[in-house]
């Protein structure tokens, strides 16, 4: 038996069909910056860009973007020390 879900519009159509994929939360990172440091890498077992990953970062102060084996990350703020909550989702 699979599972996952699948919705239809009123014609009878498929409008989403996600029963082959189910999201994953793989892990949370922090991301720590004080000026002058503001930008680094982190690495993530088994991160490819290419296949199934994504990022989010609950935070305007950084950019993150992956790569292979982790994700870049490059800070706007330089008052003062932060740390942002960096989400890694496995598809």
């Amino acid at each position: 038996m699979s599972h996952g879900l699948r919705c239809w519009d009123s014609t009878g159509r498929i409008v989403l069909d996600i029963t082959d994929r189910i999201t994953r939360l793989h892990g949370t990172y922090t991301v720590s910056f004080t000026y002058p440091t503001l930008s680094g890498f982190v690495s993530v077992s088994g991160m490819d860009p290419s296949n199934g990953w994504a990022i989010y970062a609950a935070s305007t102060e950084i950019l993150v973007w992956m790569v292979s084996g982790g994700f870049n990350w490059e800070a706007f703020d330089t008052t003062g020390p932060a740390s942002v909550q960096v989400t890694v989702l496995r598809f």
